[in-house]
């Protein structure tokens, strides 16, 4: 089945796409063999009535599932066989559904739970099964569409394809179709469904005195082309998105988010196709060059909440986000209820509790954190002609200042040549502050603000070229990450000479391991001032920035460097962002000089001039859109243990479901999740929604 074909949805394409995939399911389940037992049709639906609330993904009694072919078929942990192929006698099941032992007959007659027994006939449905191989079936859902030929006798009535397999369907009830529509009852309908409002006397008119052979196509056509049309459909998928101007929870404070609904309305008048309306939500700014509308496309995925309320932690809410983003992405393409996942194995389908995880990872490394202002943002500009310009300029800003700094990213992984230095007067306004073993260790109470003064020395003379500042984890355990956030909002660097006289020290450069989050070092070149250092609003592993002097610098014995440190930010509710532990390191290596002389590094710097220059006075609207971190910022996905965040197991890379994942599609990120939900092979995709098509023009989907 072609994804172009049927994921088309106007001109005549979207009832292509509608009859095409009803008719499949209507194939489908017209396919009965008389002499083979269906474990789908007959056996699944016996198991899931009355066998896996206790032998299932959440509990598996008696170490027996009826979820997973090869536990089915396994070792109870009586050391019995549960299922023997081809031997219903000797296969413990049956045994246990035919005993007439209220202690011993499954399901259980006595206990907490008792439940009703088998009927004869679900008995001998399942011994027949047994012994004809106990040939196991993914469930329907999970199974190419398969065409069946029909041959319905009353053909006068067929007008369409799928009209074949209705009838068909019909004639086997001894039922007739119900008569045809009047046209004025017809107009109503067809309006309604396709623009959510009723026709206008005019239209009404128009259409009844219209005897031409193309009346009802022209109707059609005209109501696909009328901008009421994406505006009905796009209220549909709002819901599905979990739309809402505000960001939840306590306060739900207002949020600009409606361009992601005016994208949502063009998208349908525009008759996107498909795959690429999965792809700009899930992974817009994933695109080579991303346009401002695919970005407007990520607001399906900053849908979720955000907790502004005090004493919060931002971190809990920014996973509760990320799950949020897979749950509703799964639920709204595949109809799977994937939020149970997080705590267990699926109770009813073949999803392990890892497969979560697997898939989190690559949902869980975007900018966002669940800080106040929703960042990160991006400011659509009013003037039409120039948002895509100034769209682009905010990306390259944002591309160059890792370029920038990728020099000295990649020089830090030298850790040759670092000494450490030798402190002789640590001040703290608020606290203790002492050093242990060449580490800056604080204790007490700190508040939001909090300033630190450091006075530190090398062993010998030296000429100092660079200077290392690193913000340490509170654990050496990564399971435990991530910790409250430490991070420096403004740092001065003197020397002080002999007499105690303080001159400032002019550094050329600042490189950190990695340029990410809300608040991005920065060096004022003007006073020699430092900016935001550190984890904010989290501190998931150590995090380092190296300062690199404008010239080299002589330390002599009896001088020294002083460091005047202030702490001001505060995550939700105004908790301290304090420094716990953190050092200095100091260097002579020459390596460090002159990394932004090459000619490549002068046109960044150029560039990231003139990007600014573009974005500086546009008047436009800020809103919440999905970026994603830098590989060197990847976040580490562990598992939950029953779900709770606080409770890590082991970790998880990329992946998607390997019952949904036959064909093999390799995935490492949002956008491989989005090419793997379009996938040609993935008929799941299209029959959820086409069943949603189902469920709003006729009130009932093929499934329910």
């Amino acid at each position: 089945m072609s994804m172009k074909l049927t994921y088309t949805f106007k001109n005549g394409r979207l009832q292509h796409m509608v009859l095409t995939l009803f008719s499949l399911t209507v194939m489908v389940s017209l396919a009965r063999a008389e002499e083979k037992i269906s474990y789908n049709e007959k056996i699944r639906p016996i198991f899931n009535k009355s066998c896996v609330g206790c032998h299932g993904g959440v509990k598996k009694t008696a170490g027996v599932s009826f979820i997973y072919r090869e536990e089915a078929l396994g070792i109870s942990d009586n050391g019995k066989r549960v299922i023997i192929p081809g031997d219903p006698e000797n296969s413990e099941v049956v045994k246990r559904i035919s005993s007439k032992d209220q202690r011993y007959v499954m399901p259980p007659a006595v206990g907490d739970h008792p439940l009703a027994p088998l009927k004869q006939n679900e008995i001998d449905l399942i011994v027949e099964w047994i012994r004809q191989g106990a040939e196991w079936e993914e469930h329907w859902a999970y199974i190419k569409p398969v065409k069946l030929d029909v041959a319905p006798i009353h053909k006068e009535w067929i007008r369409e394809p799928m009209d074949s397999y209705v009838l068909a369907k019909l004639e086997r009830r001894s039922l007739v179709p119900t008569a045809e529509a009047s046209r004025a009852q017809w107009l109503r309908r067809v309006t309604f469904d396709l623009t959510g409002l009723p026709p206008s006397a005019e239209e009404r008119v128009a259409f009844l005195e219209d005897d031409s052979e193309g009346a009802y196509e022209k109707v059609v056509d005209g109501l696909l082309a009328s901008p009421r049309y994406g505006e009905r459909w796009a209220s549909m998928w709002m819901d599905i998105a979990r739309y809402a101007d505000t960001q939840g929870y306590e306060k739900d404070k207002g949020r600009i988010i409606w361009p992601y609904r005016d994208w949502l309305i063009n998208a349908f008048n525009k008759n996107m196709p498909f795959p690429q309306f999965i792809e700009d939500q899930l992974a817009g700014d994933l695109a080579e060059n991303p346009t401002t509308d695919q970005l407007l496309a990520t607001g399906f995925l900053r849908l979720s909440q955000t907790n502004t309320e005090g004493g919060t932690n931002d971190e809990e809410f920014r996973v509760e986000a990320v799950k949020d983003r897979m749950n509703t992405a799964w639920v709204a393409f595949q109809g799977v209820t994937f939020s149970c996942v997080q705590c267990h194995s699926h109770p009813y389908e073949p999803i392990p509790h890892a497969d979560y995880y697997r898939f989190m990872d690559m949902f869980n490394n975007t900018e966002d954190c669940d800080i106040d202002n929703d960042f990160p943002k991006h400011l659509v500009a009013d003037n039409l002609e120039e948002r895509q310009k100034v769209t682009d300029a905010q990306l390259k800003i944002r591309e160059l200042k890792i370029r920038l700094n990728d020099p000295g990213r990649l020089q830090m992984a030298d850790q040759e040549g670092w000494v450490n230095p030798a402190y002789s007067q640590l001040k703290i306004s608020h606290g203790k502050l002492e050093q242990k073993d060449g580490v800056l260790i604080t204790s007490g109470s700190q508040p939001m603000r909090v300033n630190y003064t450091v006075r530190m020395k090398a062993e010998e003379a030296m000429v100092l070229t660079a200077l290392k500042f690193s913000i340490l984890p509170d654990d050496a355990d990564p399971a435990k990450a991530p910790f409250r956030g430490s991070f420096v909002t403004f740092m001065d660097l003197h020397k002080v000479d002999a007499s105690g006289k303080k001159h400032p020290i002019k550094f050329q450069d600042l490189y950190a391991d990695s340029m990410t989050g809300p608040h991005l070092p920065a060096l004022n070149h003007g006073n020699g001032r430092v900016h935001n250092l550190g984890g904010y609003p989290k501190l998931f592993k150590k995090r380092e920035s190296v300062l690199v002097v404008k010239e080299p610098l002589i330390l002599a014995e009896n001088e020294q460097i002083e460091a005047t440190i202030e702490c001001r930010h505060a995550t939700t509710g105004n908790q301290g962002t304090s420094l716990r532990h953190f050092q200095f390191h100091l260097t002579d290596a020459k390596r460090w000089l002159g990394l932004q002389d090459d000619e490549q590094q002068k046109q960044y710097a150029a560039q990231l001039h003139a990007a600014h220059q573009v974005v500086k006075d546009v008047k436009g609207v800020e809103i919440p859109i999905v970026l994603e971190r830098p590989h060197s910022a990847k976040r580490e996905t562990r598992l939950f243990i029953g779900g709770n965040w606080l409770n890590k197991g082991e970790v998880y890379g990329p992946g998607v479901p390997e019952v949904l994942n036959a064909y093999g599609t390799e995935v490492d990120g949002r956008a491989d999740v989005a090419k793997w939900l379009a996938h040609d092979d993935n008929s799941l995709t299209s029959r959820v929604f086409v069943n949603r098509l189902f469920s709003e023009l006729f009130g009932n989907g093929i499934v329910e």
